[in-house]
């Protein structure tokens, strides 16, 4: 019989973790996230610039200092895309994409948070092409620019 405060080692040893990628992947992209974030606030040096167009300008700066050669494009509505036309991580992102593109995802939100618009949705998409990863910035959800008619009005 165990010792109270003791585990029985087989039990650890004969665990069944069906989901054992997907959860490594969760722990990763976790891991890069927090990572990119703390990396990202630290690479903008103008905190609390507030949120729009200024927050993203600097955010294309940081990108294009680091080597993805971003291009800005925006579409009318309050959200803009960043395509990012070269990774300087590409190989290591080719086989580790859980990761790398999470540390990218971290370092923009993270940046973004740094200069003052911490809401806003961001979303990282990579490979749209073997050589282009885009990354959408919208407004906060719930903001103004983001509700559809008939929503209900959140302040």
């Amino acid at each position: 019989m165990p010792h109270e405060g003791r585990c029985d080692v087989s039990v650890l040893i004969n665990v069944d973790v069906p989901d054992l990628e997907r959860a490594i992947a969760f722990y990763a992209n976790a891991f890069g996230l927090a990572v990119g974030r703390r990396f990202g606030a630290g690479s903008v040096h103008e905190p609390g610039v507030g949120g729009g167009p200024p927050a993203v300008e600097r955010v294309v700066q940081m990108l294009d200092d680091i080597g993805f050669q971003p291009e800005l494009a925006a579409d009318g509505s309050g959200a803009v895309e960043i395509r990012l036309r070269r990774c300087p991580f590409h190989e290591l992102a080719r086989d580790s994409e859980g990761v790398v593109c999470a540390i990218h995802l971290g370092l923009i939100r993270g940046a973004l948070q740094q200069l003052g618009s911490p809401g806003a949705a961001v979303r990282l998409v990579p490979f749209v092409t073997p050589t282009l990863c885009v990354v959408q910035i919208g407004p906060p959800p719930g903001s103004p620019a983001t509700r559809r008619p008939g929503d209900p009005q959140v302040e």
